[in-house]
Parts: structure tokens; C-alpha cells; sequence
């Protein structure tokens, strides 16, 4: 617990100018595709053809998301839902654009419901430190298991 304290410290103080936060590797590619539906629109159609894509090639996940409604003026709450998805790289998420499952999608789902719609996709990138910390995390997880198996034999 300690080390974990000591470790968010040298984070906070640090800032992201240390070296340990460079960019080691790009990494998967998030796809976000916020949606305004016609007056008439249908969500749950919307909603139930995000399955389809989990058979795109290259398809890491994906999910819906509906507005949540807020009273914060940095907080665009004017969209009705947000499709996310999530690609193992940039060439999955060309060939997801291309796929006969996308295509059929946004011509029988998307253009019937659909008034407008942003897209935004940006690369998931991969930090050195990201991976020091998953090797804290697992250093004090097979420590504290020990100390549990410890107290346990002692009883």
C-alpha cells in the first residue's frame, strides 16, 4: 500500500513532462459516433444493431451509450446517443467502413432514424509508464496474496 502511495505521489509531482510518460507504441483506435435521431426515429433499432458489428474482422468492442442529461455548460447534452467502438488498429477500422455489415447498418438502421451525426476517432496510445504500473500492481497483488496465505497458515 505504501508503494502505491508513493507511486501516485511521484505521478502528481512529476507531471506528464517525465520521461516515463512517452508514447511507447500507438495502440487500438477508438471510434465514436454520436447520433441525433429524427423525430420519429427509432432508438431501440439503433441500439439493437450495434451487435452486428461484433462480427466486423478487427472489432475489439463496442457499445451504445444514451445522453445523460446535465446542467454543466461544458456538457453538450443536445445528442441523443453515442455508438462507440473500439478497433484493434487503423487498418481494422478502414475495413470496418467498408463492410458489408457498416454498409447495411447505415443504409437500413442508420439513414430511417438518424437526423445527424459526429464522428471522432482517435488512437488509444500506449504508455512506458502505463506498463510500470501494471508491474507494480502485480508485484503488490502476488504480495499481499502471500501475506493473506501467511496469516491463514499461522491460524
Amino acid at each position: 500500500m505504501k508503494d502505491a502511495v508513493l507511486l501516485s505521489m511521484l505521478f502528481i509531482i512529476s507531471g506528464c513532462a517525465n520521461p516515463l510518460f512517452t508514447v511507447t507504441e500507438r495502440g487500438q483506435i477508438r471510434h465514436v459516433v454520436i447520433c441525433w435521431l429524427k423525430p420519429q426515429g427509432n432508438p431501440q433499432a439503433v441500439i439493437d444493431s450495434i451487435e452486428t458489428f461484433r462480427t466486423v474482422p478487427g472489432v475489439v468492442d463496442v457499445s451504445v451509450g444514451t445522453k445523460i442529461a446535465s446542467d454543466r455548460a461544458v456538457v453538450d447534452s443536445s445528442y441523443d446517443m453515442a455508438l462507440i467502438f473500439t478497433f484493434e488498429n487503423d487498418e481494422a477500422l478502414k475495413s470496418y467502413d467498408t463492410s458489408p455489415q457498416h454498409k447495411q447498418v447505415v443504409d437500413t438502421v442508420l439513414k430511417p432514424n438518424v437526423e445527424k451525426y459526429v464522428v471522432y476517432d482517435s488512437a488509444i496510445q500506449r504508455y512506458e509508464v502505463g506498463r510500470m504500473v501494471e508491474k507494480d500492481v502485480e508485484q503488490y497483488r502476488r504480495d499481499a496474496s502471500k501475506k493473506q496465505r501467511d496469516i491463514v497458515d499461522r491460524r
